[in-house]
């Protein structure tokens, strides 16, 4: 599963609409839905509106949340660090992916011709 659907899973479970998660996280109106990777600055504003949730859910899947746990897990500067550091190379890892696919399609086309 992706961040992305770990994101929408979470905010079903909390009987969200679109709207008010969007409003919730300071994103605008129907960015939700057109969001294909997420940007680092979305998923800062997504814990910043939910720090409940762990960042080791968040990016890898593990540990489920528990929608009732308490506010105060991300004011551990450590752990915002952690999610940080997690949030960076995630992008690195998609900017390297993006940059290989890249190549590979530059050379499929140069055999075409």
């Amino acid at each position: 599963m992706e961040i992305k659907e770990r994101i929408e899973q979470y905010r079903l479970a909390k009987g969200m609409t679109v709207q008010a998660f969007e409003k919730k996280c300071g994103f605008s109106n129907g960015s939700w839905a057109k969001s294909g990777d997420l940007s680092e600055l979305f998923l800062l504003r997504f814990v910043k509106a939910f720090p409940e949730v762990a960042p080791s859910w968040l990016l890898k899947g593990e540990e489920e949340p528990e929608l009732e746990q308490s506010q105060t897990e991300w004011k551990d500067e450590s752990k915002v660090q952690e999610l940080l550091g997690l949030c960076k190379s995630l992008v690195s890892n998609y900017q390297q992916r993006d940059q290989v696919m890249s190549q590979l399609v530059s050379m499929v086309k140069g055999m075409d011709g």
